[in-house]
C-alpha cells in the first residue's frame, strides 16, 4: 500500500528520459490464512513523471517475518528428527530386510557403510550423513513399506502364538481338544491330525525328538493361514 503526493517537480520536460528513473521503497501489505498480516518493504523503480513526486506517508507497522522464520526453522527441524529417525531405523535392518524398500543405490551404499562402522563417533557422524540423503527422497514411499513390514511381522508373531497355543492344548487335553479343534474347523483333516496328535503325545511321554509335534505345528499353522484359528475354548465363529 502506498500514498501519492502531487508537487512540483523540478524536472522541466520528459526528454531526460532514463534520467527521470528513482529508486522507491514501498510497502507490501497483505494477508495470510489465520489472519495474521505480513509487511515487507521492496524496492521500486518507478519513472518520475513532471510535476508529479511520489512520496511515502508511513502508517503502523506489524511485521511478522521473524515469527515466519521462526515457523520455517521448526518445521525443518522436524524434518530433520523425522529422517535421523528413519535413518536409525533402516540402519538396524539386514541387508535381507532392505532389498525390498524403495532405497535407491547411494542410499543402500551409505546404510551398509554405517553398519559396518564401529566408532561411535564415526556412526553418529554416518547416520546424520544417511539422514541427509533421505532428506533429499520422498520418505513417504519408504514409511508406507517398513509400516507394512511390521504389520505383516505382528499378524506372524500373533499366528505363530495361535498355533503354539493349539498345539500345547492339543497335547495336554488329547482327543477331547481335538473334537473342539474339528469342531471349530469341519473341514480339516481330522484323521491326520489324530495321527500326528498321538504320534506327538508318545513321543513326550518317551522323551523322544518332538517330529511329530512338528509336523503337528505345521498343521495347525496351515489351517490358521486359511482362517485365523479362534483361542482355545471359543466358540466356533
Amino acid at each position: 500500500r502506498r500514498r501519492l503526493g502531487f508537487g512540483r517537480s523540478a524536472f522541466a520536460s520528459q526528454s531526460q528520459g532514463l534520467q527521470h528513473m528513482a529508486f522507491e521503497r514501498i510497502q507490501l501489505r497483505f494477508t495470510v490464512p489465520g489472519g495474521l498480516r505480513y509487511d515487507d518493504w521492496v524496492g521500486h523503480l518507478i519513472p518520475l513523471i513532471p510535476g508529479i513526486f511520489v512520496n511515502y506517508m508511513p502508517e503502523s507497522k506489524e511485521n511478522f517475518t521473524e515469527n515466519a522464520e521462526r515457523v520455517s526453522k521448526s518445521q525443518r527441524r522436524r524434518e530433520a528428527l523425522e529422517a535421523k529417525t528413519l535413518a536409525a531405523r533402516l540402519i538396524a535392518l539386514n541387508p535381507g530386510e532392505l532389498a525390498g524398500l524403495p532405497l535407491d543405490q547411494p542410499q543402500l551404499n551409505a546404510i551398509a557403510e554405517a553398519r559396518r562402522i564401529r566408532s561411535n563417533v564415526a556412526r553418529k557422524r554416518q547416520l546424520q550423513y544417511v539422514a541427509k540423503l533421505l532428506r533429499r527422497a520422498d520418505l513417504e514411499p519408504v514409511l508406507a513399506a517398513l509400516e507394512n513390514r511390521e504389520q505383516e511381522a505382528r499378524r506372524s508373531v500373533a499366528r505363530h502364538h495361535r498355533v503354539e497355543e493349539w498345539r500345547d492344548h492339543l497335547l495336554q487335553a488329547g482327543d477331547s481338544a481335538l473334537s473342539e479343534l474339528l469342531d471349530q474347523r469341519p473341514g480339516a483333516d481330522g484323521q491326520e491330525l489324530r495321527q500326528h496328535l498321538r504320534r506327538a503325545r508318545q513321543e513326550a511321554a518317551r522323551g523322544r525328538p518332538p517330529a511329530a509335534a512338528r509336523r503337528l505345528f505345521r498343521l495347525l499353522r496351515d489351517m490358521d493361514e486359511a482362517a485365523p484359528l479362534p483361542p482355545p475354548g471359543d466358540a466356533a465363529g
